[in-house]
């Protein structure tokens, strides 16, 4: 019987692409010894040079991780990519709902946006117990989401306990945008646990909805005002340097101090750069739960997001590149195929994994 995974690798092997499932052997065991060591020795002599950290010290500590790794220049886009990729097919959310919901809510306002702004990306960040964070790559997302007050994406919902009805009239209005919305919706209506989590984060929408809240640009003490809270917050990253949405939300959480349990989704998932930002304030001690695959490298001004993250947890050359030796990702994760508004495949290269029950 032909499983949808055997239809997604003969797509690969029609385009030449090579396939490994991500229990396969890593790409670094392919990579000769004197590709490890040519990068071992330039590392090892800037050590001594006593190299800063810098946007070009760290961009070259990337570079040097990629090589190492064996990736390379992707040939349609500014990015590197592993010589083989990893297929990441769809899978369940059942235990991860609160990871789903950030990413629907994360889509529903992209596509809001997407009619005045020519954005990438837009991502949320749930500190439990405190504020839904939402932050977007272009300042200019952030005005059109706070003009909007997500009028188009939220219903007005009564107060009050959550309740069938509530959950029902959720879903009749977001399945007017997208039928998996409204399905995802429905669905947690039998977990009491996932439909207090997503009640409080559809109250937040809500009350946003009602009263708009000033923008908030990142300072040290973003978060800190508004734990414990049940705020939506809109973060304006102009002039922190992080170009990525996710860098923008890491560099808030590390600025205000806050170790809590924190959820970090997107509707596609971290470039291998925003990886490491996220996984290097989760070293230094900030529970954060985000994306496990990352997807391609980007090492231009992506990296000034890495530096300011790095530098606010108190990294210098050294032990930023000890980092990477020994946390770095050596695989890059790709989606599934998925049918384009013109009938066609189109190939989700950056998109999040699908969930098998959307």
């Amino acid at each position: 019987m032909t499983t949808p995974n055997d239809l997604f690798d003969g797509l690969l092997a029609e385009l030449g692409i090579p396939v490994r499932r991500a229990q396969a052997l890593a790409v670094r065991e392919a990579i000769t010894p004197a590709q490890v060591a040519r990068v071992d020795q330039a590392r090892t002599a800037r050590a001594r040079e006593g190299w800063q950290l810098t946007a070009a010290s760290v961009r070259q500590s990337l570079d040097d991780t990629l090589l190492a790794n064996g990736w390379e220049q992707t040939r349609v886009q500014r990015g590197k990519h592993p010589k083989t990729v990893t297929a990441s097919h769809p899978r369940s959310y059942a235990d991860d709902r609160v990871a789903q919901l950030l990413r629907h809510l994360s889509t529903a306002l992209f596509e809001a946006v997407r009619q005045d702004v020519e954005e990438q990306e837009v991502q949320c960040m749930y500190v439990e117990g405190g504020p839904l964070v939402v932050c977007a790559n272009q300042a200019a997302s952030i005005g059109a989401i706070a003009a909007k007050r997500a009028e188009a994406l939220v219903p007005e919902v009564p107060t009050g306990s959550p309740s069938e009805r509530r959950v029902e009239k959720l879903a009749g209005v977001l399945a007017e945008k997208d039928k998996r919305y409204g399905r995802i919706v429905k669905s947690l209506s039998g977990d009491p646990r996932a439909l207090e989590v997503f009640v409080e984060l559809v109250e937040a929408l809500r009350d946003f909805k009602a009263n708009p809240v000033d923008l908030l640009r990142i300072t040290a003490n973003t978060l800190v005002d508004v734990i414990g809270t049940r705020e939506m917050c809109l973060l304006d990253s102009t002039g922190i340097g992080c170009p990525h949405a996710e860098q923008s939300l890491v560099a808030a959480l590390v600025f205000s101090g806050h170790k809590g349990r924190t959820h970090i989704r997107g509707k596609k998932r971290p470039c291998w750069t925003c990886y490491l930002t996220l996984l290097l304030a989760r070293e230094a001690g900030f529970d954060i739960e985000f994306n496990p695959r990352p997807g391609n490298a980007w090492t231009s001004t992506t990296t000034e997001g890495l530096l300011v993250v790095a530098k606010a947890l108190g990294h210098d050359w050294q032990s930023f590149n000890d980092f990477l030796a020994e946390k770095a990702p050596a695989e890059a994760y790709e989606s599934s195929p998925y049918r384009g508004r013109a009938g066609t495949d189109r190939w989700a290269a950056a998109y999040d994994t699908h969930s098998d029950s959307e």
